[in-house]
């Protein structure tokens, strides 16, 4: 499985991007390919990459793709997520979610932070 892609977070956000703090943006439904990316949790990796490709998701939004791919398993459900990394870990805060529009959308405590 060494077909994970590495990127820095400007190639995934546009540096004079607009921040939007919303919840119901999870409640927006898209059906298409979310790709997943997780922060390098690695401090010396995480030097010049800030970010991992780590899964593409079969989804009808945020909320959930979140539920795919946030849980304790060592793989996520092969029906409904293509892997790209040998055991990923759970989606969490700091994450990143790009929607099948091209929108990035970082989890955030409560909801997602979406970037325009």
């Amino acid at each position: 499985m060494n077909t994970n892609r590495v990127v820095g977070i400007e190639q995934l956000l546009d540096v004079e991007c607009a921040v939007e703090r919303s919840s119901a943006m999870a409640v927006i439904s898209t059906v298409g390919t979310y790709k997943v990316y997780h922060r390098e949790m690695d401090p010396i990796k995480a030097i010049t990459t800030s970010h991992v490709h780590v899964a593409d998701v079969q989804g009808t939004s945020l909320d959930d793709v979140f539920d795919l791919t946030n849980w304790g398993g060592s793989d996520y459900p092969e029906d409904k997520v293509t892997q790209l990394v040998l055991n990923p870990r759970s989606t969490s805060v700091g994450d990143i979610v790009v929607s099948p529009d091209g929108v990035s959308h970082i989890v955030v405590m409560s909801g997602w932070i979406h970037l325009v």
